[in-house]
């Protein structure tokens, strides 16, 4: 049977456990005979397909991969999904929706330009260590994204970097930082830098992710923080 036939849906699902490398490795769960459970089979599906996006890229993945990985059938993928790309669009705007609320509590928890945008250094980094596999993916798979989905996500990925944008803007109005600071190229930046942790922080090794967040953010105010 071919990627686009759509057999019966199955009942058994999978999710994800955290382990020290920031990996992932999987475990089974079986839903009881005669159960259906939508939610927990599709959260199984693109848990089992960020696990082999990371891992063999979203080309070389098929259907038959994700559903064998989460130990359930294509019907019960076609049930949920039309097309493989609907599952990395998901994935996708699943870590960007993360970083909107995230950025929003950091934003919300002071007024100072200086502390929001530490705040922002922190939690860029954080996501590293939080949502690896999805940094990942982001990284290296959105470019398979078209149309809609594609100007969907963009449009979400906007919005952050947005917040970074007028934190920095309104430092720069507040005599904080520099005036010389370009506000968009500095945002891209420090998300850059920011995501690029994910190719080589390690979890398990001496510094934690703090440290090298704590790290990141003063070569950043050094350059920038009027004062410094």
């Amino acid at each position: 049977m071919n990627d686009e036939a759509t057999p019966t849906a199955a009942s058994t699902a999978a999710s994800l456990v955290p382990t020290g490398s920031g990996r992932s490795r999987r475990t089974r769960r079986t839903s009881t005979p005669g159960t259906y459970a939508p939610a927990e089979t599709r959260r199984a599906l693109l848990d089992s397909a960020i696990e082999l996006f990371d891992r063999h890229g979203f080309a070389e993945t098929s259907v038959q991969a994700i559903v064998d990985n989460a130990n359930l059938t294509k019907g019960a993928f076609y049930h949920h999904f039309d097309v493989k790309e609907e599952v990395l669009c998901e994935i996708q705007a699943e870590y960007i929706d993360h970083q909107v609320a995230e950025v929003d509590l950091v934003l919300a928890a002071s007024n100072d330009p200086v502390e929001q945008l530490r705040g922002l250094v922190h939690q860029s980094v954080r996501a590293v260590s939080t949502h690896r596999s999805h940094v990942a993916v982001f990284l290296q798979e959105r470019r398979y994204l078209t149309g809609d989905r594609f100007a969907a996500v963009k449009a979400r990925r906007d919005i952050v970097e947005q917040r970074f944008v007028d934190v920095i803007q309104r430092g720069i109005d507040a005599g904080v930082f520099r005036p010389t600071t370009h506000p968009r190229v500095l945002a891209f930046g420090i998300i850059g830098m920011s995501a690029w942790v994910q190719q080589w922080f390690d979890d398990r090794g001496r510094l934690d992710v703090d440290q090298v967040a704590d790290m990141f953010w003063d070569l950043i105010a050094e350059g920038m923080v009027t004062g410094s």
